[in-house]
């Protein structure tokens, strides 16, 4: 590998290529040549693991074809995804034809329910080979589908490779602030032969991540190539960082058959979809809502999204693994992990927050797919204090339980008489819990772990595991609805909060608790608890909810009860929602309200974003304004669009407190761009046609380059 390069445009790289072909260095030993440098490349970067290898219909996709077949040889577990269907260039075909013959799975996306097989395990390295220098952009369909894809999962912890230029990006750019937001943005790229102008640009990094420039062969001496504006830098070649007793039946089951009407009208709605990925926990909702749509179909068009992490109690996310496995339904896991340190604080809408990064990957793989994002909340569910059903409203999540009026007892029944119906539907949705067997049906009601902790108690990781192990231990010993609250007491100023334990088990369990009270004490307090103990008045579902203290008594506050406060209090929202939308705002008040918000007696969220942390959100933001576009739905599409206005006021607001920028610059700015260039809108320059017009810009772009 070369650490240093010339800059060469594109339209000069074609022409060193053709001169090397003339010169007996034929295009195919050029592919040859860039393809095995890439994979020896990767081989020193990143041990043996699963890849994924996402190759265009070009030459690009033919590099691609060379690193696949050289890191199989070597013993990776390599998958090569076709994104625009088989390759359309003689040398790409034929290392196509040659790579068929090596222990590769290869996936054309446009086969009908291909994509859900890419809901598999998650790969530790993306080849990004889909688009060359050649490519001009936007993204779009397929491609932009593959470039969201990939850039989700690096977000997941997936390292990404691009070869020459990473797709979405045009190689002669020189201005990164043009590139399309949905380019693939990876860790490495590897230019072969030399740098291209982007990757010279301002910024690159952003997209190209550390440059490397591999040597594929080509000697032509004389042939001069265009140097950078700047001198070139040294691009670091740069690795990776490595990579008992039979449970009693639950209370909630139902006795009575759930009606056939529903069926039907789930039926009807599923039919609707198409297709569709479901957010799988491994819960009774979800569980019912997957197993219905495989008897249903009976092939590809379900798949299941897996979270993982420590919100998780780790048999619920293994079972709902294996029942995919059983049943042979395409899965995709996601660690989500990282989504702790985003919601630490615990307030009260955490679940919005919480969700909503969940659900986001759920609705970008649906989106990859072409199906339709779901999740298993049902009737029941609106009984509860669930903010997290404003994330699923957001990001159109579909509930289609809800939707065909399921409750928790009815989906409890239907799911039971499924299983009475088909023997291998039975045998694969068996678990062990509680020490000892339990139906699907019979399973307890469970909740992210966090739950356990009241809202504005700083959310741990080390809580989370010690509620986790504490729960499994009780479970293990057969007690069936079991919940360990976790409550920090009092401590001096500068310490850690000793934590207390508060077990919550059913009324009839308690006699059986005291026979194992001690044993459970002394493991609870060997976790990290400075106390344990029991709630005597017993588990109730969403309890914290209703209270985040402990008061044995409900406090009363200027002779109020907490009930009746509460109340008063959502009486006064209420009130001040309805005033703030009756109120007319200018673009002037929109700029005033995010200054009010970055005071420092404005909003703690606001106050703490930078740049950098606003970044995906701004992605976001965009692409919820493209589904509202894609949908047609206006209303929506207002909104989204006052998100991606909110982004930018918010960016110009801090640039200007740092005193680098205004808004008032960007609008000058954007509105000299667009006057300048559109002189036969705005001078006295005429064009004919949108060929012309289009022209036109191009050498208006060139024009200011010179001049500036």
């Amino acid at each position: 590998m070369n650490m240093k390069s010339q800059c060469v445009t594109c339209s000069e790289m074609k022409a060193i290529e053709r001169m090397a072909d003339a010169g007996g260095l034929s295009y195919y030993q050029m592919m040859e040549n860039a393809g095995s440098a890439a994979a020896e490349y990767i081989m020193q970067i990143q041990e043996k693991c699963k890849v994924e290898i996402f190759c265009g219909k070009g030459n690009n996709g033919g590099d691609g074809f060379v690193v696949a077949r050289k890191l199989s040889l070597a013993g990776y577990d390599v998958t090569v995804v076709l994104v625009e269907g088989p390759p359309k260039t003689i040398d790409a075909a034929v290392n196509f034809e040659l790579l068929q013959k090596f222990p590769v799975t290869v996936i054309d996306i446009n086969v009908t329910g291909a994509r859900m097989k890419l809901l598999g395990e998650n790969p530790q390295l993306m080849v990004d080979c889909i688009y060359g220098t050649g490519f001009r952009g936007p993204l779009r369909e397929n491609g932009l589908q593959m470039a969201m894809y990939m850039n989700k999962n690096k977000i997941l912890g997936t390292k990404i490779v691009s070869l020459d230029v990473p797709s979405g990006l045009e190689g002669d750019m020189r201005d990164i602030g043009e590139a399309d937001p949905d380019a693939v943005r990876a860790d490495v790229t590897i230019a072969f032969h030399a740098v291209k102008p982007v990757h010279c640009a301002d910024n690159s990094e952003i997209f190209c991540g550390h440059m490397v420039v591999a040597d594929i062969g080509i000697d032509i001496p004389g042939m001069v190539a265009e140097e950078p504006e700047e001198e070139a830098e040294e691009h670091e070649l740069l690795a990776f960082e490595e990579p008992k007793a039979a449970a009693t039946k639950d209370p909630e089951v139902p006795e009575a058959n759930v009606g056939i009407s529903k069926l039907n009208k789930l039926e009807e709605i599923l039919n609707g979809y198409g297709s569709m990925i479901v957010a799988l926990s491994g819960g009774v909702d979800s569980v019912f809502l997957l197993t219905f749509a495989h008897r249903l179909w009976r092939d590809d068009r379900v798949a299941a999204l897996i979270a993982e992490g420590p919100f998780f109690p780790r048999e619920e996310t293994e079972y709902a693994r294996r029942i995919c496995d059983r049943l042979g339904i395409s899965s995709k896991r996601i660690n989500a992990e990282y989504v702790v340190d985003e919601v630490k604080q615990n307030p009260e809408d955490r679940c919005y927050y919480c969700k909503k990064e969940i659900m986001s990957s759920l609705r970008d793989m649906a989106f990859m797919t072409g199906s339709v994002p779901a999740d298993g909340t049902n009737l029941d569910d609106m009984d509860d204090y669930r903010p997290g059903c404003r994330a699923l409203e957001e990001l159109h999540i579909a509930s289609p339980l809800k939707e065909a009026g399921f409750t928790k007892n009815e989906i409890r029944n239907a799911l039971r008489m499924i299983a009475e119906e088909d023997e291998a539907v039975a045998e694969a949705l068996e678990l062990a819990e509680f020490g000892g067997a339990v139906k699907i049906w019979d399973k307890p009601a469970a909740a992210c772990l966090a739950s356990r902790i009241p809202y504005g108690e700083e959310i741990t990781r080390k809580k989370l595991n010690m509620i986790y192990e504490s729960e499994k231990w009780l479970k293990d010993k057969g007690f069936t609805q079991v919940r360990v609250r976790c409550h920090e007491l009092t401590s001096k100023a500068g310490e850690e909060p000793k934590l207390m334990a508060r077990i919550e088990l059913t009324p009839d369990a308690f006699a059986e608790f005291l026979s194992v009270k001690d044993e459970a004490e002394r493991l609870m307090l060997k976790s990290g608890f400075s106390l344990v103990t029991l709630d005597i008045g017993g588990y109730e579902r969403g309890k914290l909810n209703s209270s985040d203290r402990l008061p044995v008594e409900e406090e009363v506050v200027r002779g109020e009860t907490d009930t009746e406060r509460m109340a008063a209090i959502h009486r006064e929202i209420d009130e001040f929602i309805r005033k703030a939308d009756e109120r007319d705002y200018s673009f002037e008040d929109f700029t005033e309200i995010i200054k009010r918000l970055r005071q420092p007696d404005g909003c703690p969220w606001d106050r703490e974003q930078t740049h950098e942390s606003l970044k995906k959100h701004m992605i976001e933001e965009v692409n919820e304004t493209l589904d509202a576009i894609d949908e047609g739905d206006s209303r929506h599409l207002c909104e989204e669009l006052g998100d991606v206005l909110l982004q930018v006021v918010l960016h110009a607001e801090i640039a200007s407190e740092d005193g680098e920028f205004t808004i008032d610059d960007v609008i000058r700015k954007a509105s000299s761009k667009m006057v300048r260039r559109h002189p036969h809108v705005f001078g006295n320059i005429k064009v004919d046609g949108l060929e012309d017009q289009l022209d036109l810009w191009e050498e208006i772009k060139k024009r200011e380059k010179m001049m500036q």
